[in-house]
């Protein structure tokens, strides 16, 4: 039996997108964002987003008015996986003009001490843990790699 809800919502999804890439290549807005690297182990924590299903990328979103973009990449973490982050930590950021918008992406890192996570299938199609020597094939745009890179470049500098 076919979920008739579930495919009125992809497809809304797709129509709200679509009309937000017009919307940005047209006004060129300004935004901030924040994105988490999720640790546990070895192994990195990535998700698949509903507007997006073909990249794998890391966790997080658009910073709301009146707040910092810590907070952002708490509240997303919660929003998109439930899970609870403590000890993040700002590995870096950088600008962007990806999809025609003009971005500062606040970049993070966080250490979880379990593989638990419950993910919110409005925004996520699949979340799962990839060893952080050997990130998928697909790991999003250059975007996702520039975030991954600032969490490397601070590993390496803080070990």
């Amino acid at each position: 039996m076919i979920n008739r809800s579930n495919i009125f919502r992809k497809i809304k999804l797709f129509f709200r997108y679509g009309f937000l890439v017009t919307y940005w290549f047209i006004f060129r807005p300004s935004y901030q964002g924040a994105k988490v690297v999720i640790v546990c182990g070895d192994e990195m924590l990535l998700v698949r987003h509903t507007f997006h299903p073909h990249y794998w990328t890391f966790p997080g979103g658009t910073v709301e008015k009146n707040e910092v973009p810590m907070e952002t990449a708490i509240r997303e973490v919660k929003e998109e996986l439930n899970i609870d982050l403590k000890n993040v930590v700002k590995t870096g950021e950088f600008n962007s003009n990806q999809f025609y918008k003009k971005d500062t992406c606040h970049c993070f890192y966080t250490i979880v001490e379990n593989k638990n996570f419950e993910i919110d299938d409005y925004e996520i199609v699949e979340a799962r843990f990839w060893p952080v020597s050997n990130p998928p094939h697909n790991l999003g745009t250059k975007n996702a790699r520039k975030i991954f890179d600032l969490y490397l470049e601070y590993i390496n500098k803080h070990d």
